[in-house]
């Protein structure tokens, strides 16, 4: 029973803290991996444990933006964490589709959205939440290594650039995932959904500023249900 009140909220746990750019005791070692030690976590818990970190380095982020004596080593230290955090998300999903054998999701013509645009089906409501949370993330990491990156555009690169380059902001790659994330709303707004896929809509949506509102993915603005 507390396992599965753990389990439930967690997520809400983790995106309230993403929301206020605050550590939670939820990125704590032990939070991530004791509750896990005899119950398999699911895909969602998966995830959570790989970005239950990010509350944790925003805060950071929110510090050292707002103390200039704070040092160009702490900067690289938060910069090399957020691309760890994109590294781990990219094997871990990398695993989860060698688990599956298949894929969660597929990119499909969307008639009733007019030529050219295209719709994200997924296996179950279950992966749909899924990879709609793990995009997400994966923006917010991709935002803030745009913000460091400016404060550290006058100093030497860490001796670990080099093999984090792939995870280095680009727009191209932001624009990419917001496409994804906003093609998924058909899916997740179906009436056999219920009330829990229009609720799984909201940290995607809404959690990242500029999704929804065009200013970063043009037809964001079309999909904020």
């Amino acid at each position: 029973m507390l396992h599965k009140l753990f389990v439930g909220f967690r997520p809400f746990l983790i995106i309230k803290a993403c929301h206020a750019r605050q550590e939670t005791f939820l990125g704590l070692h032990e939070w991530m991996h004791i509750p896990f030690s005899i119950f398999e976590p699911s895909p969602m818990q998966g995830l959570l444990s790989r970005i239950a970190i990010v509350p944790s380095l925003l805060q950071q982020v929110d510090q050292l933006l707002g103390s200039p004596s704070q040092s160009d080593t702490n900067a690289w230290d938060i910069f090399n964490a957020f691309t760890n955090t994109l590294s781990n998300l990219q094997y871990w999903e990398e695993g989860l589709r060698r688990e599956s054998g298949s894929a969660y999701y597929e990119q499909l013509p969307a008639s009733s959205s007019g030529e050219g645009n295209i719709t994200t089906w997924f296996l179950n409501v279950t992966m749909a939440n899924v990879y709609t949370h793990l995009w997400a993330f994966q923006i917010v990491c991709l935002l803030e290594l745009e913000r460091l990156e400016a404060v550290l555009s006058h100093v030497s690169p860490s001796p670990t650039f080099s093999d984090r380059v792939q995870f280095r902001y680009d727009q191209e790659k932001v624009l990419k995932i917001s496409s994804l994330i906003c093609s998924s709303m058909d899916y997740l707004i179906q009436n056999e959904m219920g009330l829990f896929g229009p609720a799984s809509t909201f940290f995607p949506l809404h959690g990242i500023p500029g999704v929804c509102d065009g200013q970063i993915y043009p037809r964001g603005r079309h999909c904020a249900y």
